[in-house]
């Protein structure tokens, strides 16, 4: 039986995507994001949590990093 993306997420990393609202949540999103930049030969499913959580990580920093905050 194929796993789902989600039950492949939880396996290999332990954790699903969620919603960055702190620095330590948003250190545990990089040290993920990074691990699986660096991953030689990325299945389709690991692309696809990458995007997920890139787009995650780049929506904290616009709210944390934007001129004015």
């Amino acid at each position: 039986m194929t796993p789902t993306t989600e039950e492949f997420a939880t396996y290999i990393y332990g954790i699903l995507p969620f919603v960055i609202e702190t620095e330590e949540q948003y250190d545990k999103a990089l040290s993920i994001t990074e691990r699986l930049l660096f991953k030689q030969n990325r299945t389709k499913e690991e692309e696809q949590i990458l995007d997920v959580w890139a787009f995650l990580i780049e929506i904290y920093e616009q709210k944390i990093f934007a001129p004015g905050s």
